[in-house]
């Protein structure tokens, strides 16, 4: 009993102990005379960046409703922003993220577009956050007393109904 008691206090421990924590992923979503849909982390790693642009590869979505896998390029706000999906479009328009082009951090939003040297604003990207609310740590740490309080509770009713008062 102790035993299991010592155990469950180790594990409630361990996931008290504070976690790194990841990148969001966003979700882009591109509707206007084409379309796309991927997925990127908020605060992606470039493949490549210049002083005014960063390029993501091998990233996987559709095109037009087809899957495929393209190579993204990001302009800051001096390069008209917008962006370019492996020279199948080429937009204009918000600078769609923060920070550098070595550590950019995408702004969630929805943005409207032209193809780049136009002004048609022919084009809606949408960025918004596609992760799952995931339970802290602590809540996990805290339902797993709770449980374990539970079973010693349910363990002492249970042996002490086999005693019968003198």
């Amino acid at each position: 009993m102790i035993g299991s008691i010592i155990r469950y206090a180790l594990i409630a421990g361990a996931l008290l102990v504070p976690s790194q924590a990841l990148a969001d992923t966003y979700q882009f979503t591109l509707s206007g005379n084409a379309s796309a849909l991927f997925g990127l982390d908020s605060s992606p790693t470039p493949t490549s960046n210049g002083a005014d642009d960063f390029t993501i590869a091998g990233v996987n979505g559709t095109f037009n409703g087809s899957p495929a896998t393209f190579d993204l390029l990001f302009y800051d706000s001096s390069e008209s922003g917008g962006f370019d999906i492996s020279g199948l479009l080429n937009t204009a328009g918000d600078q769609l993220f923060t920070g550098t082009t070595s550590n950019p951090t995408f702004i969630l939003g929805t943005f409207t577009l032209s193809t780049y040297g136009s002004s048609d604003r022919a084009y809606t990207l949408t960025i918004s956050s596609m992760d799952a609310a995931v339970p802290e740590p602590s809540s996990w740490a805290m339902m797993l007393l709770g449980f374990t309080a539970l079973g010693v509770v349910a363990r002492r009713n249970r042996s002490n109904k086999g005693r019968e008062p003198a």
